[in-house]
């Protein structure tokens, strides 16, 4: 079974040094599987327990009753099953094997896969004494028309919304305070492997994570006089009356696994949840897994599920999570926020300048308005990469501020599990410094993340050239950090522009995603206390885990204005794809920039308009135009039909607004890499529109068509282009947009395969180029350039095309995108270094433990496929290798590939290496 979870947000800042780290996929968790049932099978928790009890204990004498331990049971009316952990002596093609047998189940057997945990990026706000009202925290509010619904007295009332997410800390008062019947967290669970509360059902939240996208959603912090609790600026959230469900997956250690998130799923849509918030997902590039089919189904169901697209617009475009890229859920992008607070210290002769404090909290309380000397601190080189540099005098830091400039590389501390940027606030705090600062320009202004407990913070690289001069001239006249409060009005060069790490578009199959965008740049929103240094329960975090909720609020607001309609899920995305406002960037237009709107693989419909989607009454459809690739384009000719739900003739002017066009390979050509995202890969190119007519009248309650001609621009590279088609009325009142886009020529011309991969020569077991192998494993590189759905990997002798078989390997494989027990591997995902598909190895550093067997290649790739690529059973179709001289071949399946079709495969031979020694056991 291939998926797991991770939660989104995947830009960790330690000590003002960007790591990036990439959302993975974890490994399967040895011995636990999610089997369902026939509705008949059983119709209460213990008959569905004894079922699975009598028909797989039963019909194996290997497997006894108390090896097996029930994870979750889910009995709903969408899904009759549970989650098993089995310990056995049987290997797992063995265990689901029998499994497989059990009358009335439904598919095949799921192994579970856990996850492992990725933080957000954070900037914990400390509370200030006062803070001008156009500093507030609800600009986003503003800007959204949130606030304008407020003023309606429209705040979420009686909306129901489910938070699948590390819990909720209800105890927080901007959360209500408690939990159950009452209170704002009103329902929830806790599926969490690792409770982290005396009662295991209580969902309380000990990450932060959770309690962040709650009071994005429902939080209010008015009223709040505990200067414990009291926020930093007059605080609320979108649907601040909305009641929650805290529907708990991860626990402490972070850890998760797909079948509680599964269960909690079918659990909130039991317990009456509206719409459910979705901040996080998984690496597989095409659908088709156990949350994606626990998405449709309770969508089906009538409940609204919405998804954060995924923080790794680093790499690239196709980026776009799963299940965020399924058509049944609403996929949210990030924009980011529009301002921030900074703090002011003064400086000799009148001179100021403005600093943040860190992400982690780490105040600036102890200095504040008192008398502190500033000195420029510089760095020794380490003497390995096992420390971190020291100063070069520390005797200068003695009781001072030290302000550095971030170094360009970060330095790293390396241990044998990872690398890391080392905290340079450690060698400050060791050499007596009372503050360390640092100088570090960044597009979204986020502060640094710091491990120790001195106040830490930092300042733009313009303005420590400033106070560097007057170091220079003044360096004994101490400095003044105080609590005064400033803001950036544009939030540097990034408010109001797409988050640079939010996830592109489009799907693997050139659908639109994301569909819209929600504030998920430095989002302020309540926190656990107990998570932060200095006891702060609020926080800034960014991504579109943050985003998600944004939306999920607006839809919260939607809901209540129109409880007595029932509007389908289908409906409401919709209506909140099309009245989204798209929002800006600067492009590159021959040696200038040009304002234009950003790529609709950014942001979808744009930044969510909740007065337009609440009280708007044209209705256009379709609300999104996927136009595929050049190849598949067709004759360009699409339509849309607008339908007037208002009480009057309206009248409409039609338009076409472009969109930036995205480059997607280097040097403007179909290469095996994709670019990472940059402004500089964004183009002022578009396609040609042209309407049928470009003003339309409708009488109330009447629907009209238009048809639109495209046409296409030139362009190499396979960029993605886009756009909208703006329909006003001629009032002006009412404005929606379609989002349209599509791939500049043929898709399916994309290599799967990076042209490197190879047999490695490692330790004993073999050689490159003719070594032979003498062991009973060897070691397999295989790039993926481009995600697809079927991978093959055949052992072929030399001078021949016939392949002995597919190579066969028992080893669990790691967070590569693989879960299958043979090399066939399904839905198989490039790797989300961006442009160094050097590290895009699917097998890199993993020994294949072979004994000389392979496959045969109908029972490989048939058997597969039919098992949903899943499980292979029946060691008869093992076949032993014959000693002599072989490669390995790789086929990835191009995209839009006919699965049985070898012309739509990408093939890539390795070196020939020379077989001599054979093992009889696996």
């Amino acid at each position: 079974m291939k998926i797991l979870i991770w939660f989104l947000a995947s830009l960790a800042f330690v000590h003002g040094l960007v790591r990036r780290e990439d959302d993975v996929d974890g490994e399967v968790v040895a011995g636990r599987y999610l089997i369902k049932l026939e509705a008949n099978a059983a119709t209460t928790e213990t008959e569905i327990k004894d079922y699975i009890i009598e028909h797989l204990a039963g019909q194996d004498s290997t497997i006894k009753p108390s090896q097996i331990r029930f994870r979750h049971v889910i009995n709903t009316a969408l899904y009759h099953g549970a989650s098993i952990e089995i310990s056995s002596s049987l290997d797992e093609e063995q265990i689901a094997s029998a499994i497989r047998k059990i009358p009335k189940s439904v598919g095949t057997p799921k192994p579970v896969k856990g996850l492992r945990h990725r933080k957000e990026q954070q900037d914990i706000a400390k509370p200030v004494k006062s803070v001008a009202p156009q500093f507030s925290a609800q600009a986003w509010h503003i800007k959204s028309t949130v606030d304008q619904l407020h003023k309606r007295g429209i705040y979420g009332k009686g909306v129901k919304v489910g938070v699948i997410d590390s819990g909720i800390y209800y105890k927080h008062p901007a959360l209500g305070g408690g939990f159950g019947p009452g209170f704002k967290v009103a329902y929830g669970q806790n599926f969490a492997d690792d409770p982290s509360t005396d009662d295991d059902n209580i969902p309380e939240d000990c990450q932060g994570h959770g309690t962040h996208v709650a009071g994005i959603i429902a939080g209010n912090a008015t009223g709040i006089t505990d200067p414990a609790w009291k926020p930093a600026i007059d605080w609320w959230g979108v649907a601040p009356q909305a009641t929650l469900g805290a529907y708990k997956i991860a626990g402490c250690p972070w850890m998760a696994t797909e079948d509680s998130i599964v269960a909690a799923i079918y659990q909130s849509q039991k317990d009456g949840m509206q719409v459910i918030n979705l901040s996080l997902g998984n690496h597989d590039p095409y659908l088709g897994n156990l949350i994606w089919e626990a998405v449709e189904a309770v969508e089906k169901a009538g409940v609204i599920v919405v998804v954060a697209a995924g923080n790794n617009g680093h790499a690239g475009a196709y980026t776009v999570s799963n299940p965020a890229s399924s058509a049944k859920a609403l996929a949210v992008g990030a924009i980011v926020s529009l301002k921030i607070w900074e703090y002011v210290v003064e400086g000799p002769k009148g001179s100021k300048f403005t600093y943040r404090g860190d992400s982690t909290g780490t105040g600036w309380d102890g200095i504040w308005n008192k008398d502190v000397n500033i000195v420029r601190g510089e760095f020794a080189s380490p003497p390995n990469n096992t420390v971190c540099p020291s100063l070069l005098n520390p005797q200068n830091a003695t009781g001072k501020a030290v302000l550095y400039v971030a170094p360009e590389t970060p330095p790293e501390q390396c241990n044998r599990r990872f690398c890391m940027p080392c905290d340079l606030c450690q060698s400050i705090q060791a050499a007596g410094g009372i503050a360390c600062i640092e100088a570090a320009d960044r597009d979204d202004n986020v502060a640094m993340a710091t491990t120790v407990p001195i106040p830490s913070g930092t300042v733009t690289t313009q303005n420590a050239q400033g106070i560097f001069a007057a170091l220079a001239r003044n360096g004994t006249v101490p400095w003044r950090f105080t609590n005064e409060v400033l803001t950036l009005a544009d939030f540097q060069t990034s408010g109001g522009r797409p988050l640079e790490m939010t996830s592109l578009g489009l799907t693997q199959d050139l659908q639109i995603k994301p569909d819209l965008a929600g504030f998920g740049g430095q989002v302020y929103s309540t926190y656990p206390p107990s998570l932060s240094q200095t006891a702060i329960p609020y926080a800034f975090l960014s991504g579109t885990s943050m985003a998600a909720p944004y939306v999920v609020g607006v839809i919260a607001l939607y809901l209540e204005a129109h409880q007595s309609e029932n509007p389908t899920p289908e409906a409401i995305r919709n209506i909140f794809r099309r009245t989204a406002n798209p929002v800006r960037v600067e492009v590159l237009k021959g040696k200038t920039t040009k304002s234009v709107f950003a790529s609709v693989a950014q942001q979808g419909g744009g930044l969510v308009n909740a007065v337009a989607a609440v009280l708007g009454t044209t209705v256009v459809s379709p609300s999104a135009l996927p136009l595929n690739d050049t190849v598949r384009f067709g004759s360009g000719e699409r339509t849309v039909r607008i339908r007037n739900h208002g009480t009057k003739r309206v009248t409409y002017r039609l338009k076409h607004v472009p969109a930036a066009l995205l480059e997607t390979s280097s040097n403007n050509n179909a290469t095996d890499k994709y670019i990472p995202f940059a402004d500089e890969n964004l183009r002022a190119v578009y396609a040609s529109v042209k309407f049928s007519a470009t003003t339309i009248s409708i009488l109330p309650g009447r629907e009209a068509s238009v048809n639109v001609k495209f046409t296409v621009p030139k362009r190499a590279g396979l960029p993605i282009y886009s756009g909208y088609l703006q329909i006003s009325s001629q009032d002006k009142v009412q404005t929606v947009r379609v989002p349209y886009a599509g791939v500049i020529g043929d898709i399916s011309t994309r290599p799967i395969l990076s042209r490197q991969p190879q047999i490695n020569s490692v330790y004993d077991y073999m050689g490159p180029l003719g070594v032979e192998v003498s062991g009973s494993m060897f070691y397999i590189n295989m790039a993926i350039a481009t995600a697809s759905r079927l991978v093959k990997t055949e052992l072929i002798p030399a001078n021949a095309t016939t392949p002995v078989g597919t190579v066969k390997t028992t080893y669990r494989m790691p967070a590569a995108g693989l879960s299958t027990l043979a090399a066939v591997s399904r839905n198989v995902n490039r790797h989300m270094t961006g442009n160094n598909t050097a590290m895009a190895s699917m097998f890199a550093g993993v020994p294949l433990p072979w004994g000389g067997e392979v496959y045969t290649p109908a029972f490989a790739i048939r058997e597969i496929v039919r098992d949903n690529f899943t499980q292979v059973v029946a060691a008869r179709n093992f076949t032993m290798v014959p000693a002599g001289r072989y490669f390995v071949r790789f086929s990835g399946l191009k995209v839009f590939g006919n699965l049985w079709n070898e012309r739509d495969y990408d093939v890539w031979d390795t070196n020939v290496f020379e077989v001599k020694a054979r093992s009889s056991t696996v």
